[in-house]
């Protein structure tokens, strides 16, 4: 096997990896359920901050709780803007994205690449045992470069599969986010709000 063929295996379980890890987090660990942002949309709208900290504590690594936290519980030492924290979380909903689209590039590049190397090499003068048997290098040189670009295409459409899955579910991430951003900015407004003053 051409040691590029083996780049090639690392590079696609690289790219798998980044899949699966992607997948975990934006689709379970940061995104909160349908009942959990209910939960929180209803909390805010009627000002609960004691249910929406002791909310954000039990779900430590959705990024509404983050939100949650910078609002009604913030650390001494944090002066984090919420439009900040907002940004911060887009980026981190939109990480590794590009790199399955480079990396998707990249996997049929090499297939092809590590294909035209088999096949020079297989059609050229044949050593040792191969030269024995008519025909042997062509079929050998053959076999490894279907199976080269073969994994080539396999990667690349896996990852552009995964592209069309995790980029909504980023895209309803970042909305989430913006969401309850926009919403607590509404809860602070009106529990900061003095309301009307009553009359002499």
């Amino acid at each position: 096997m051409h040691w590029l063929t083996w780049l090639q295996l690392a590079v696609s379980g690289v790219l798998l990896g980044v899949i699966a890890e992607r997948a975990r987090y934006l689709l379970f660990r940061a995104k909160l359920s349908e009942e959990g942002w209910a939960f929180v949309d209803r909390s805010l709208r009627a000002g609960e901050i004691v249910q929406l900290r002791a909310f954000a504590r039990a779900q430590p690594e959705a990024h509404v709780s983050a939100v949650l936290r910078a609002a009604f519980d913030p650390e001494p030492e944090r002066d984090e803007e919420l439009a900040e924290l907002v940004s911060g979380l887009r980026e981190q909903s939109a990480a590794g994205l590009r790199l399955l689209r480079v990396g998707a590039t990249i996997a049929s590049s090499l297939g092809l690449l590590v294909g035209i190397l088999c096949i020079q090499r297989g059609f050229g003068e044949p050593a040792g045992l191969l030269a024995l048997e008519a025909g042997l290098p062509e079929k050998l040189a053959m076999s490894q470069a279907l199976f080269a670009m073969a994994i080539g295409v396999a990667t690349s459409a896996v990852c552009f599969y995964a592209l069309s899955l995790l980029r909504p579910a980023a895209q309803a991430l970042i909305a989430q986010s913006a969401r309850a951003a926009h919403l607590v900015q509404d809860a602070l407004a009106s529990s900061s709000d003095p309301g009307p003053s009553a009359p002499p």
